[in-house]
């Protein structure tokens, strides 16, 4: 590779920039890109089309990595001591790959998206690897869209990404302000909403025969769903538990949910 740029400056103005996309949400919003450590990621990022910026590289990752980074030709390269990836990196166990990824446009929540039904709201899930694990299981389980109110945490922070691990990558996110009305809007076109909570009007997972066109709603790890939420939802949900059982957290919750759904449309 011809095009690498070797920087060996922890104040270098370009090190200082990629490294702000690890620290502050200001920087990622202004620039519209995010940053994504470790081999895998990058591997992901490339493999789901995302637009790879710039790669930062130590000597021995560029010696174990190098047909990946060769994959990545097409962006900025940047060589660093492993002085200067300290500076870059959040990870305990670095790898020694640091990328910086445009952000895809973020779209907004279509008629025929509301029509089709199917899908997730978080309303304020605040805890970065929480969204991020809520993100890698709803991948997994079938569930490709995901509606979050503004009050989550950002998708785009480096907790979330690597919680996510690269299912990020492949899914379709909204940001909605009025998520009860987007809920009112859901059941207009046919689809039923279910809240998780417990209430004594709740359904017990399993008791429910799910249908495509079902939307759910994963509320905050602390409180739940807020309240305008909560009263716009079709119905409400719980997970039946062992007596004395502490509470699940949002992430547990959700991947025990969308295994039930994803259960029964597989049959």
């Amino acid at each position: 590779m011809e095009n690498i740029l070797t920087l060996t400056s922890r104040k270098n103005p370009t090190v200082l920039e990629a490294a702000s996309l690890s620290t502050d949400k200001k920087a990622r919003d202004k620039t519209g890109l995010f940053a994504a450590e470790g081999k895998k990621l990058l591997e992901e990022a490339l493999d789901a089309g995302l637009s790879v910026q710039a790669v930062f590289f130590t000597e021995k990752a560029e010696k174990q990595y190098a047909d990946l980074l060769q994959k990545a030709a097409g962006a900025a390269l940047y060589r660093v001591t492993d002085e200067v990836f300290e500076k870059l990196s959040t990870e305990s166990a670095p790898q020694g790959i640091y990328t910086c990824l445009k952000k895809p446009n973020q779209p907004e929540l279509s008629d025929a998206a509301l029509a089709a039904g199917g899908l997730i709201l978080l309303d304020g899930v605040q805890n970065p690897a929480n969204l991020g694990a809520i993100f890698r299981s709803a991948f997994a389980l079938g569930f490709h869209t995901l509606v979050l109110s503004d009050d989550c945490a950002d998708a785009y922070a480096p907790k979330t990404v690597r919680a996510a691990m690269g299912s990020l990558f492949r899914l379709t996110l909204y940001r909605e302000s009025d998520l009860a009305g987007t809920i009112r809007s859901l059941q207009k076109n046919g689809s039923r909403v279910f809240c998780t909570q417990l209430s004594d009007k709740s359904l017990a997972l399993g008791s429910v025969d799910f249908c495509a066109s079902d939307s759910f709603v994963i509320g905050n790890e602390g409180h739940g769903a807020s309240e305008d939420v909560k009263a716009a939802c079709s119905h409400s949900l719980y997970i039946p538990m062992a007596p004395g059982a502490e509470s699940l957290n949002a992430a547990v919750a959700a991947s025990i949910l969308l295994w039930e759904v994803r259960r029964q449309a597989i049959g």
